[in-house]
């Protein structure tokens, strides 16, 4: 066992899996995020928290209410992945704590969110703003709180000349990237290409998930049982992989170079340093993103035909919306040439009718 220490941090390698793992030193909690990451030092402030008497928090306060709520059957029962990014807002939220309930109406729920967008941007002020209305709904239930002040306020739109977020990818993205991607970068990559897979679920993917023949696993956000087959410039690159030096390791199907497992930090430091590369070289565009797969495999269903139910299906989600939503980028043009040409001869039968007939 190889020991290393850190800054209130107890951390260790396992001797076979080579997983590090790392520990708050006083108190012994389990640190899940990666060193130097703020989810990770959030987790260690966390911990440290737990060492000091915990502050008082008045009843009918906001600080009091959260408090219940995490302390809930509600909060309990969250994916893993939703739970600690709930804590993440509750943490934010607790410069509130002191709130009372009955001063947080419309008004101040607007001044909040034009507060954390001038913070932490967009996407965490939206987010800010879901989260409190399910602590405020769960206050209602429990009599503390009359109404939710949340519902009717609006959430702030991207703004329609943004850059899109995690574009599909162009087929000569993907191939120049497959191309010049090392066999440890290559194989997520090629999963997600085929499979539309997330890169949580393909990083942590265990050696028995691959039959030869299928991936099987059950996805880690919402927790939906999938079956994939496995296509075959796929297969042969699994195949690959198995078969080389480094191969899988004893927990995870995808190896770094030096044939552990990846974190997650590590495997985006790679990705992007081959995608910044590859911008340089002027072979894909800006804003490539490893999820923009995921997107690339729905908007390819889509214009194969496919219905948003199958697609759903494939991506491992539980309603047809989302895959609408990741289908939206589809050129639908081919398609929809097929339906007019179904209006023209159906127009042409009824002209040829009625002058028949005339």
């Amino acid at each position: 066992m190889v020991v290393i220490r850190l800054k209130g941090v107890k951390a260790y390698q396992h001797p076979v899996s080579g997983i590090w793992y790392y520990y708050h030193r006083k108190t012994g909690i389990r640190l899940l995020s990666e060193p130097g990451t703020t989810a990770f030092k959030d987790e260690l402030d966390r911990a440290e928290a737990t060492l000091k008497p915990e502050p008082t928090l008045k009843t009918g306060t906001l600080g009091h209410l959260m408090k219940a709520y995490r302390a809930s059957h509600y909060f309990r029962d969250l994916k893993p992945r939703t739970r600690s990014d709930y804590d993440g807002v509750i943490n934010y939220l607790s410069r509130l704590d002191d709130m009372d309930l009955s001063e947080i109406d419309g008004p101040f729920i607007v001044g909040l969110r034009d507060k954390v967008y001038t913070d932490r941007k967009r996407r965490f002020a939206n987010y800010c703003l879901s989260v409190l209305s399910v602590v405020l709904e769960y206050g209602i239930e429990k009599g503390e709180v009359k109404g939710n002040a949340v519902k009717g306020t609006k959430r702030i739109r991207r703004r329609s000349d943004a850059p899109k977020v995690n574009r599909a990818w162009a087929r000569a993205e993907r191939d120049a990237v497959m191309s010049a991607a090392p066999l440890q970068l290559l194989l997520p990559i090629a999963i997600a290409r085929w499979t539309g897979m997330r890169q949580g679920d393909i990083l942590k993917m265990p050696p028995t998930a691959y039959d030869g023949h299928s991936i099987r696993l059950i996805t880690s956000k919402a927790g939906v049982q999938i079956s994939v087959p496995v296509a075959g410039p796929l297969k042969a690159i699994i195949d690959a992989a198995l078969g080389a030096s480094t191969g899988p390791t004893p927990i995870t199907l995808c190896a770094n170079s030096r044939g552990k497992p990846w974190t997650e930090s590590g495997f985006r430091a790679s990705f992007f340093k081959m995608i910044g590369a590859l911008e340089v070289a002027g072979k894909v565009g800006e804003g490539l993103t490893f999820h923009g797969l995921r997107h690339s495999v729905a908007t390819e269903l889509r214009e194969a035909g496919f219905d948003s139910r199958t697609i759903a299906d494939m991506l491992g989600q539980k309603t047809a919306s989302m895959a609408d939503h990741y289908s939206s980028e589809a050129d639908l043009s081919s398609k929809l040439k097929g339906v007019v040409r179904k209006m023209e001869k159906r127009n042409s039968v009824r002209t040829k009718t009625s002058t028949n007939g005339g």
